[in-house]
């Protein structure tokens, strides 16, 4: 049984989000785990990809190249005119016609652009909209990151309930070591709070700034860091806030970090305050448990989820008050260790072996 991966743009690409590591590991897993009955497919030349690695190409062994104009035509023409036959497609962003009976298995992370469109553009939220409908009709399987994103890919795209199977993500520890900026050296020297992401709608920055805010009344000793991506109408309308409210002195945005950065800002903070709205998994929070952070995150969404057994201290992310609590409870030392005690216990669970062992038995299943 061959099992194509429709995905290798994504595992290709230089800077990886969530989605594509999540592709990246399982597939590697699948390497050293010695399942060779796989491709990965890129809609780019074998020329190409020569010009842009010179050394080696990773996944080499197991590519399927193309052309670029390839991803457009296969719109209009079966999917084995480009990459052969395969009894299993792994598709992101494309459902494929197909000349055989073949399988098409989606992976969904979260329907986001359902349930916070202004995350999107207009382009874009037309074409997520278009896959995941076609998804919801075409697909043998679909995979969600969590049981919050199969509640909501059965609920907002009718797919019955025993087409979905939930593969959680993994974490595994990155053991740094490497160079970081002066900028963080000095930080990491501080007591702070922490958060990694992005600022869109639904990560709910602004309250954790709000509760923040709050809680510096009692605790003028302690900073807030932030880091991801710099951009967006939210990042610029938080940005304000805090000059406005002669908080810039407390605040830093950091913008993008490198893995050596995170490591250590995570081992290094106080509490990891993570408030979002909605999540399809929530990677940082299982993130900071690895590295031994106490964390403060939403009774919501799959947050609630998966900090669970008393892990995390849960809050309503709409309650500024509640969050400021948490700040103040948090600082309770045996209550971090306890937190800390907890959290690497969750975040053993989550490894990514344990992702590819469930990838790999909801494929076999429809095999």
């Amino acid at each position: 049984m061959k099992i194509n991966f429709l995905i290798g743009s994504l595992v290709l690409r230089e800077k990886k989000t969530g989605v594509h590591l999540y592709y990246e590991n399982i597939i590697q897993k699948y390497i050293s785990n010695h399942v060779y009955n796989f491709s990965v497919s890129v809609y780019e030349s074998y020329a190409s990809l020569r010009k842009r690695y010179a050394k080696k190409i990773p996944y080499e062994p197991y590519l399927n190249t193309s052309f670029r104009f390839a991803r457009f035509l296969t719109y209009f023409f079966p999917i084995e005119f480009f990459f052969g036959r395969s009894e299993i497609y792994i598709c992101d962003g494309l459902s494929p016609k197909t000349l055989f009976k073949s399988k098409r298995v989606f992976v969904i992370h979260d329907l986001m652009v359902y349930l916070y469109p202004q995350n999107y553009t207009f382009l874009m939220k037309m074409y997520l909209r278009s896959f995941f409908e076609r998804a919801a009709k075409e697909a043998d399987l679909v995979i969600t990151v969590s049981e919050t994103t199969k509640r909501d890919v059965v609920r907002i795209l009718g797919v019955p309930e025993s087409r979905v199977s939930v593969v959680y993500n993994g974490v595994e520890s990155y053991e740094g070591g490497g160079d970081i900026r002066s900028e963080i050296y000095h930080a990491i020297k501080k007591r702070y709070f922490f958060y990694i992401g992005d600022f869109r709608d639904n990560k709910n920055v602004i309250s954790a700034i709000q509760a923040f805010e709050r809680y510096i009344l009692q605790d003028k000793d302690i900073y807030f860091f932030l880091a991801g991506n710099p951009k967006g109408k939210n990042y610029e309308y938080i940005k304000k806030y805090i000059k406005h409210r002669g908080l810039s002195s407390k605040i830093t945005f950091l913008g993008y970090i490198s893995n050596d950065e995170k490591v250590v800002l995570y081992q290094h903070a106080h509490a990891f305050v993570f408030v979002s709205l909605y999540e399809g998994f929530g990677v940082p929070i299982i993130e900071a448990m690895l590295y031994g952070t106490p964390v403060i995150t939403s009774n919501c969404s799959s947050m609630a989820e998966i900090a669970t057994d008393g892990s995390a201290l849960l809050v309503d992310p709409t309650n500024i008050e509640e969050i400021c609590d948490a700040m103040s409870t948090i600082a309770d030392p045996l209550l971090q260790q306890r937190l800390v005690k907890q959290g690497k216990f969750i975040a053993a669970r989550y490894t990514w072996e344990a992702a590819y062992r469930d990838f790999y038995n909801a494929i076999d299943k429809i095999s």
